[in-house]
């Protein structure tokens, strides 16, 4: 597929580049900066390849379809030399919704580091922006977090100051914050996530109801509950289900042509960073 805007060199050799984008132990990431000679003023091409979707429908050219991504982490890579420019640039890639790359950015984030924190704050805490891309940038505060524990402190601060606004937040990230806060323990803000299940501002896909969270604190035994107490409510399961995954699915079906052009699983499954599986893991069925 051509493309319809050209790219010039040296971002243009990321169409071609026969390299693999996912991180991988075995096969480390190309140094896209200095092999190609990559500046600051390259930013704004790097940033338009990056949100580029019109290689995502090309399943005869994996290079191709793969470039958005080696750009998103050549982005990351010169963030040291221009972190203002890279970093606007990369996380206003989560604008855009449900791209496959996205919980890549992740691991591009935890890369560049504490520097991109400010940002992070401020788009977790941007009403107008996606509610996913909120969690996914919940995430990267968290292996942020995680990568520098100087930092834990002020993240845990951060989440706490948004779950106050759970008025304001939608239930999926208010559940997502509450699922993060029982990872790290936070017994001493049981009283807000009270609050907001109370309010019923939580979706309890992410973290089960109230009676489910007090046990996962600590706060309370099993025996303390009915079996059902426990249990999300099944007209609410499927009726949050309905709301959530009905569009996205439409969406997935109509580019599946997408999914048969990416790469075999290795870079969706097996390397994801340890906060993405412990998120997956705290979701109620």
């Amino acid at each position: 597929m051509a493309a319809k805007t050209p790219y010039y060199p040296p971002v243009e050799i990321l169409l071609h580049h026969n390299s693999d984008p996912f991180i991988l132990a075995e096969d480390p990431l190309p140094n896209y900066v200095q092999e190609l000679g990559l500046t600051p003023a390259d930013i704004p091409e790097l940033a338009r390849l990056a949100a580029d979707a019109q290689f995502d429908n090309d399943p005869d050219d994996e290079l191709k379809t793969l470039a958005p991504l080696r750009a998103a982490h050549a982005l990351g890579q010169i963030a040291s030399e221009a972190p203002v420019e890279a970093i606007r640039a990369l996380i206003s890639l989560f604008d855009q919704e449900a791209r496959w790359y996205e919980e890549e950015l992740i691991d591009i984030f935890t890369r560049v580091g504490p520097t991109a924190t400010d940002y992070l704050i401020a788009y977790l805490n941007n009403e107008t922006k996606p509610d996913l891309s909120r969690m996914y940038v919940q995430d990267c505060l968290s292996e942020i977090a995680q990568a520098y524990p100087e930092t834990s402190d002020r993240f845990q601060r951060e989440l706490v100051a948004c779950l106050e606004k759970f008025e304001q937040n939608p239930p999926l990230l208010n559940g997502s914050i509450i699922a993060e806060l029982i990872a790290l323990e936070a017994v001493e803000t049981a009283p807000l996530m009270e609050a907001a299940y109370q309010a019923e501002r939580v979706d309890l896909n992410i973290t089960g109801p109230w009676a489910a969270v007090q046990v996962d604190l600590g706060l309370k035994q099993k025996s303390d509950f009915r079996p059902e107490e426990l249990e999300i409510p099944r007209h609410l399961r499927l009726e949050l289900f309905q709301e959530r995954f009905t569009t996205d699915l439409f969406n997935v079906l109509d580019n599946s042509a997408v999914a048969s052009a990416r790469p075999p699983a290795k870079g969706f499954g097996e390397t994801l960073p340890s906060k993405k599986s412990k998120k997956k893991s705290k979701k109620k069925k």
